[in-house]
């Protein structure tokens, strides 16, 4: 089964990737925000990474499509 997960970069992604054990076996594919300091959390895992609408509305439209 294919699972993605999404969220901001935050407390809610790191409650997110704590699920992961429960979903061993699944492929797995994230969307949050970009930010330098999740690259290496995040290497083994299919990431999409989309510009914080609070910060660029425009960038975030154009890099929502990407992972759709």
């Amino acid at each position: 089964m294919k699972i993605c997960i999404v969220s901001s970069g935050g407390g809610h992604l790191i409650q997110c990737l704590r699920l992961l054990p429960a979903l061993k076996g699944h492929k797995i594919c994230i969307v949050t925000f970009t930010a330098s300091h999740l690259k290496k959390s995040l290497k083994n895992f299919k990431t999409y990474l989309i510009e914080n609408p609070k910060r660029n509305p425009i960038k975030y439209i154009s890099s929502t499509p990407k992972f759709l």
